[in-house]
């Protein structure tokens, strides 16, 4: 064996012992164990304490201040059965508020605990957010009795908010969502729902008419439902069709958002309640960029929908106002309006017929240079094919049938209104 190669098998075999030897020492050496860092305590002493103990129609009147709005007031209108924000109902009639967060609202109030006590008659209401609050809130229930408190920050725990009567410094948390709402301004409790959800059951509900004005069109889009037919007269699937600026059917599924749309249509967020001049200008309503009018039922749904323009103008929405809501101002996400970018192209039905054929009897073809007429007798099993008198051989009764499966499958990939298109 030679010396460089003995060497180094020495060497291999050192290594190996070595790594041995600190592998036994590792495994048998004493390791000491961290022990766990002990768990937090609670700042809170968890105690439940009761404010109030009443039901929703013991509660006549709240009056919120907060953040967001320097006051409102929400009554009771036929008392135990609707509420109202007294200060929108002064400006306008038939405002659609949103009765259902009002009732969890003052369901809460009227019931409201809370699931700890976080410091009695503490000296600094800074660090609860109690110096400021987030909202002032006054509670007139049925008994001529009254309930007053403060909302503060949120609690480290996650779970609630800091809390304070009005006139003491002890210091409570509460489940936030008790409270929450009492954070809003007036105008987000109306239902931003802009027109009711389309009864789809009721088959008697047809889209008769959309028409779609808008300032970049020299001519409005109207789309106008077809008229119901015997099965044996239908000439194709569509149930619309276009009578403006062309006359054309429409696809299904590339209209159903326009034709549909409209019917539970939600806006991002209302911003305003009683419009006056100055409003319709700020917000492009006097001249409106688009009017979306839908007929349906016998009854009208008009969108009118604000141009870009002037200081109000927020780039992040669209102001729009309702037929069914006049004096309210809503403000929507663009992407829900499908009205503001449709044009007859994206709307045209790509296949000219659609139809329901059960016989055929014959099939006229006019082009510049021919006028071609076949006739067909027989059934679907045996057929004799006729063109101009002349009876077709098997082969050009197959050419023909290529033709006709040809001829009502047709697509078109483009739509040319020029008299005279180029290309």
């Amino acid at each position: 064996m030679k010396k460089q190669l003995k060497i180094l098998l020495f060497s291999v075999i050192g290594l190996a012992v070595l790594g041995a030897t600190i592998l036994v020492l590792y495994l048998t050496q004493t390791v000491e164990v961290e022990p766990p860092p002990p768990e937090e305590e609670s700042p809170f002493v968890e105690t439940l304490t009761t404010f109030t103990d009443y039901s929703v129609e013991d509660v006549v009147s709240v009056y919120i201040t907060n953040l967001k709005d320097e006051g409102y007031s929400i009554n009771t209108y036929e008392v135990g059965k609707t509420f109202v924000i007294h200060e929108l109902t002064a400006r306008a009639d038939d405002i659609p508020f949103n009765q259902s967060a009002f009732y969890n609202a003052m369901s809460n109030v009227a019931n409201l605990t809370a699931y700890a006590t976080v410091e009695q008659d503490a000296d600094d209401l800074v660090k609860y957010g109690l110096a400021t609050p987030q909202a002032v809130v006054k509670v007139d229930f049925e008994d001529k009795s009254v309930f007053e408190f403060r909302v503060g920050d949120s609690t480290p725990d996650g779970n609630g908010v800091y809390f304070a009567l009005l006139e003491s410094n002890d210091v409570y948390a509460v489940v936030s969502d008790s409270v929450r709402a009492f954070l809003s301004e007036r105008f987000e409790w109306i239902q931003r729902t802009v027109f009711p959800e389309y009864d789809s059951s009721d088959e008697a509900v047809v889209i008769e008419r959309v028409t779609i004005q808008r300032q970049d069109l020299d001519e409005p889009i109207v789309i106008e439902s077809l008229p119901e037919l015997p099965l044996e007269e239908l000439t194709s699937f569509n149930s619309h069709r276009l009578t403006s600026p062309l006359s054309i059917e429409v696809d299904p599924e590339k209209s159903t958002s326009v034709i549909y749309g409209m019917f539970g249509l939600a806006a991002k967020e209302v911003l305003w309640v009683g419009l006056d001049e100055v409003d319709y200008v700020l917000t492009g309503l006097d001249e409106p960029y688009a009017v979306v009018e839908v007929v349906s039922g016998g009854e009208t749904f008009t969108l009118t929908v604000g141009d870009v323009k002037g200081e109000g103008v927020q780039a992040e929405g669209r102001y729009a106002i309702s037929s069914h809501v006049p004096d309210v101002l809503f403000l929507f996400e663009p992407q829900t309006l499908p009205w503001l970018s449709v044009t007859p192209e994206s709307l045209m039905a790509q296949m000219f017929l659609m139809p329901y054929i059960y016989s055929l009897s014959g099939l006229e073809v006019q082009t510049d240079s021919h006028d071609v007429s076949f006739t067909i007798s027989g059934n679907s099993v045996s057929n004799t094919v006729e063109l101009d008198g002349s009876t077709l051989n098997e082969r050009d009764r197959e050419r023909f049938g290529d033709l006709y499966r040809y001829i009502i499958s047709a697509k078109g990939e483009s739509l040319f209104t020029d008299e005279n298109p180029e290309g």
